[in-house]
C-alpha cells in the first residue's frame, strides 16, 4: 500500500482519459508509487480522508475533466496537502486558463501531446530535483 515502508516519493495522477492514467502509471511506477484516479472529486475525496498518510509528493492532473477542472483540484487539494507541487496536462488552454495557472505557485504547465522525456524533467523541476 503507498505510504506505508516505501521510499519512493508518491505521485497522485488525474485524468479523465484512462490511457493516459495507464501511460502516466506505467512510465512513473518504476521510481515512484503511483496513485491513479479518473476523475477529480475522487482524487479530492482520498486525499481529504487519506491523503495525508500518503506523503503525496506532486500532484500530475489533465486541465479539462468533467466535474472540477484541473486549477480547481489543485486549489482544493492544497487545503489538505498545503503547497503540494503539481503538473497539469492539457491540449488546449484558454487565456483565464493561462492567467490562472500562472497565480499559482509551484505549478507547471505541459502541453499535450508530451513526450516522456519532458514529463520527467517537468516532475523534477517541479519537485526541485536538478539533473
Amino acid at each position: 500500500m503507498p505510504g506505508d515502508t516505501s521510499s519512493k516519493p508518491c505521485l497522485l495522477v488525474v485524468d479523465d482519459d484512462e490511457q493516459v492514467l495507464g501511460l502516466l502509471s506505467d512510465v512513473l511506477a518504476e521510481n515512484h508509487e503511483v496513485v491513479t484516479f479518473s476523475h477529480p472529486v475522487r482524487a479530492l475525496d482520498w486525499c481529504r480522508q487519506v491523503g495525508s498518510l500518503f506523503r503525496v509528493s506532486t500532484l500530475i492532473t489533465d486541465l479539462q475533466m468533467p466535474g472540477l477542472n484541473g486549477l480547481d483540484l489543485i486549489r482544493q487539494i492544497r487545503v489538505c496537502l498545503p503547497g503540494l507541487p503539481a503538473i497539469i496536462l492539457s491540449g488546449s488552454w484558454t487565456a483565464l486558463e493561462v492567467a490562472e495557472s500562472h497565480s499559482l505557485p509551484g505549478v507547471i504547465f505541459l502541453p499535450k501531446p508530451f513526450d516522456i522525456p519532458s514529463l520527467l524533467s517537468a516532475l523534477r523541476k517541479v519537485s526541485g530535483r536538478h539533473g
